[in-house]
């Protein structure tokens, strides 16, 4: 699974740290509590450090971009 945005990089790294032993597992929540209970470490640490997806440029901006403007 590739991370796809910053939060769940961040809760890939919140699972991991369970994992190791340096963060309670009884305080994780949310996402992070189930990453912790479902991914073994090594899936964890490719998620946490892959290259985060670059967000899609809205259509709108395209053309505005590409017009060209009559003075």
């Amino acid at each position: 699974m590739k991370s796809v945005s910053k939060s769940q990089q961040r809760s890939a790294r919140e699972a991991l740290a369970a994992k190791r032993g340096e963060v309670k597992a009884s305080s994780l929540r949310g996402a992070s509590k189930q990453m912790h209970a479902s991914m073994p470490k090594s899936e964890l640490e490719k998620i946490s450090s892959s290259p985060r997806r670059k967000p899609a440029l809205s259509g709108r901006g395209r053309a505005r971009a590409n017009t060209t403007w009559m003075i």
